[in-house]
Order: C-alpha cells, then sequence, then structure tokens
C-alpha cells in the first residue's frame, strides 16, 4: 500500500501552483464562465472524497477474502483522484494563461510547476513524509492538501456569496467526513489486508516507515510487508521459531569470534547469537530501522541493543558488503526471507554467495535460510566446495566443515542469556532434552544432508543466479 501513496501524493505542490494561478485570475476572472469553477471545484471535492473513502473501503471490503474486489477498488480509487486532480491542469491553464503575447510562457510556467509537482511529491512522499507518517496520516494529508485549493478557488472565484458558502460547507464537510468518520473505518486496515478476513483483534505494534510496515501480533509473531518475519523467543526449550540454529553456530565452527549478521527482524537470533560464549562482536545490517524499535520494547531481545558486542548498522546487506570489501568474518548469517519474496534473489544467488566467501576468514562458514527451496539448496552446493544442508539452511564453507556436537553441547551447556542459564545440567528433564536433540540433528539424521546426496535429488533444479530472478516469478505460478 506504501507504494500507492506517492501516487496519490504527486500533486502535493497545487497549493503552490493554485496560489500562483489565482493572482493571476483575479485580472480575467470576470471573463471566465461559472462552468469552469463549477467542474474545478466538482473535480477537487470528488478527487477528496475517493481520497478520504479509499482505506475505509479497503480495510472493510479486505474482509470478504474477494482479492478482486480489493484490487478494483484500489485501481478504481487511484484513477479517479489521479484523473480529478489531473483534471485541475487545463482549468488552470484557463483561468491563469492570458491571451496575449505572454500566453507562450505562462503556458511554460504552468507546465514546468506541474512536472515539479509530479517529482517532488514522489521524492519527498517516499522518502520523508513515509518515514514520519503513517498511511491515514499521510491519507488525511492529501485530504487537507486538496480542501485548501478547493477553498483557495472558491475565494478567488465570481459566483455569488450563496453559491460559495455552499461550496465552502461542501469542502469542509468532506473535509471533517474524512478526518472524523474514515480512520475509526480504517482502524484495522493491515489487519485485515494481511489475513485477508476481518480479524477478531488489534496487532500489538504496527511501524512504518520508508521501508515498508512491520506488524507484530499478539502471540508475538513478526511480520514484514505482511510475510511471517520470525517470532520473539530465545528459549531452545520451547522452540517455536527454529531458534535451535542459531544456536547450532558452534556445531559447525570451533570458535566463531567475528560474526556478521544480514537481517535483524524480530532480533532473537541477534541475542542467541551474541551471547554464544565465542562471539566477542557481532555486526549486524539491517535495511529497516522499523525493528529496532520493535526490539527496544521486548523485554526477551531489548539487551541486545545494549551489548557491547553488537554493531547494528542500518544498510541493504549486499551494498553493504560490496563497499566494505576488508571485513572478513569468521561466520556470515542470514535467516532469509521466504525464497518466493520479491528481490530474495538478491541473499540466494550464486554471486551473493561468491561475495559472501569473499568476506570469510580461513575456515569461515556461511550458514543461511533456504525456506525448503530445493533450487537454493543446489545452489550452496555448487557455489562452495563444502556444504550441508542444517535443518531448513545450508551451512556451507571453502573449508572441510567441522562437524563436533561434543564441542556443540559443551556450548550449549554453558549457554547463558542476560545472565539466565538456558539449561540446568542437575534436572533430568534438561539433560535429556540435549540428549533428544543431539540425536535428531545427527549427521545421518533427516535435519541433516550432505551435498553429494542432496546433488542428487536436485539434478533438474536450476541454481539461482541474479539473472533468473530465483523462485520470485515461479513460486505463484506453481512452477517451482
Amino acid at each position: 500500500m506504501l507504494v500507492l501513496i506517492p501516487t496519490l501524493l504527486m500533486g502535493a505542490t497545487l497549493p503552490i501552483l493554485v496560489s500562483y494561478l489565482v493572482r493571476r485570475s483575479g485580472r480575467i476572472a470576470h471573463s471566465v464562465g461559472l462552468l469552469y469553477y463549477v467542474n474545478t471545484l466538482g473535480a477537487l471535492i470528488l478527487a477528496n472524497i475517493v481520497g478520504a473513502a479509499l482505506l475505509p473501503l479497503l480495510t472493510q471490503f479486505a474482509g470478504t477474502g474477494i482479492g478482486l474486489i480489493v484490487i478494483v477498488i484500489v485501481m478504481t480509487g487511484i484513477y479517479l483522484i489521479a484523473r480529478q486532480w489531473g483534471a485541475l491542469l487545463p482549468f488552470l491553464s484557463h483561468f491563469g494563461i492570458a491571451a496575449d503575447d505572454r500566453a507562450g510562457m505562462q503556458t511554460a510556467l504552468l507546465y514546468s510547476a506541474n512536472i515539479a509537482g509530479c517529482a517532488t511529491g514522489a521524492v519527498v512522499t517516499g522518502f520523508v513524509l513515509t518515514n514520519y507518517l503513517g498511511l491515514q496520516q499521510i491519507s488525511i494529508l492529501l485530504l487537507v492538501i486538496g480542501t485548501l485549493c478547493s477553498l483557495i478557488l472558491i475565494h478567488r472565484s465570481s459566483t455569488v456569496a450563496g453559491a460559495r458558502a455552499r461550496a465552502v460547507a461542501t469542502a469542509v464537510a468532506v473535509l471533517a467526513a474524512g478526518t472524523v468518520i474514515a480512520p475509526p473505518l480504517s482502524r484495522h486496515l493491515f489487519e485485515n489486508l494481511q489475513s485477508r478476513t476481518i480479524f477478531d483483534h488489534a496487532f500489538a505494534h504496527v511501524v512504518e516507515n520508508r521501508s515498508g510496515v512491520i506488524t507484530v501480533d499478539t502471540d508475538g509473531t513478526v511480520y514484514g510487508n505482511g510475510m511471517y518475519d520470525g517470532r520473539f523467543n530465545t528459549s531452545l526449550k520451547s522452540d517455536r521459531n527454529g531458534i535451535v540454529r542459531p544456536f547450532a553456530l558452534s556445531q559447525f565452527h570451533p570458535a566463531p569470534r567475528d560474526v556478521l549478521m544480514i537481517g535483524l527482524a524480530s532480533g532473537s537470533w541477534a541475542q542467541v547469537i551474541a551471547n554464544n560464549p565465542s562471539v566477542q562482536s557481532l555486526t549486524v545490517v539491517e535495511i529497516n530501522p522499523g525493528y529496532t524499535q520493535l526490539i527496544a520494547e521486548q523485554p526477551e531481545v531489548q539487551s541486545v541493543l545494549r551489548n557491547p558486542k553488537v554493531t547494528i548498522i542500518e544498510d541493504d546487506g549486499r551494498r553493504w558488503l560490496n563497499r566494505h570489501a576488508g571485513w572478513q568474518f569468521d561466520a556470515i548469517v542470514s535467516n532469509t526471507t521466504w525464497n518466493f519474496r520479491a528481490n530474495a534473489t538478491n541473499l540466494l544467488s550464486t554471486e551473493f554467495l561468491q561475495l559472501v566467501g569473499q568476506h570469510l576468514n580461513p575456515g569461515g562458514i556461511v550458514f543461511y535460510n533456504t525456506t525448503s527451496s530445493r533450487r537454493v539448496e543446489k545452489t550452496a552446493c555448487v557455489a562452495f566446495p563444502y556444504a550441508a544442508r542444517f535443518s531448513n539452511h545450508m551451512v556451507a564453507s571453502n573449508a572441510p566443515l567441522d562437524w563436533n556436537y561434543e564441542r556443540w553441547r559443551k556450548v550449549l551447556e554453558a549457554y547463558t542469556i542476560d545472565g539466565k542459564p538456558e539449561f540446568n545440567l542437575n534436572d533430568k528433564a534438561d539433560r535429556d532434552f540435549l540428549d533428544a536433540m543431539m540425536k535428531e540433528y545427527r549427521l545421518d539424521g533427516d535435519m541433516v544432508e550432505q551435498c553429494p546426496v542432496l546433488l542428487s535429488r536436485t539434478q533438474d533444479k536450476a541454481v539461482v543466479t541474479d539473472d533468473n530472478m530465483g523462485t520470485e516469478w515461479r513460486y505463484y505460478l506453481n512452477l517451482e
């Protein structure tokens, strides 16, 4: 939805344009027919009505589960808003350009202002406003701008006082409805759009910024732009988010002192890795600063923001790696998002894995989520001489992997997070839990698969490259 808002606000500079033109229109208003003003005001007020109704309609119809209805509402709303705002250009040309020897220059100035408004509206909205205002607030801002434009034109019109009063009342009524009635009707917008139902409760947290929308359900499940992005949980004994995977880091590397993690999300992985007894520094690269806002409010993970071992950098992971060629790590970890999500190829392709390999110390490992994509699994086996699947992750290296279950168990037995031990070795239940886990993730078990076996069952799969776009365009067509 945030992608649509810059389009709706491309006319954000129109009040400036209108103010300039109405100053000129005062000299020629006597020659302008009432029809032009009626059409202009009608276009603005209709755009305001559609803009005010768009989010409430999306909220209510999302619950029907009929995606086509939502698409029709969105496309129709955007079309009407763009059409009505766009209709101002010929009207304002009539109002502001006199039929004299400066008509050409005035037309050029008007068109230049129109282009500047389109460019400025998109840039300011996409890079500035979305970082400070939410979707509801931006919608109201658009409505206020439209109402101000309407009032300016009404003030400068040559219509009778009664007609002007009625026009003012209509414009203000639309503004009042959009600011008072519309927000309650679109209160559960993200909940309904994400669940495609009438959601029965509100999200615990919603963070909106120019990087997207992060939502957190009441059970601690985190969603990034509507897609599952993890849960707030660092307990291995109540593993509901696959937290065993960051706990397994010492299974593959004897001493992962310097670790790079691409992506922060709930902060659960960062908390576990930062508290690994062997880790001395953890560098986290996260493109969306909204996650740090959420983490700061979650007792289970908030201490990771104060941990002296941890450095959090706001950047794109691939761009950061390209810009820091001299940085080397013992382990590079990425709980990568779904393989079919837009732009996922940037973190799954052969080219990216080659880039990651250049940042590994001798014996270093890369450990990343395949979200069970066979193509992604095969790509790791092709990109590195040594690799294996661990759960739904691939662990890969330029050196032979050091599978050491005794070392891993000793690290788990010594694990503490925020000063609290993960296991009580005097408790038989905890000892039995560790015994069972060592058996579950043994080398000859289902949770671990070596590359020779993996390659034999993925012979018909193509590796992921920057050019073939991974699974983004195939998954929803049932081709993956």
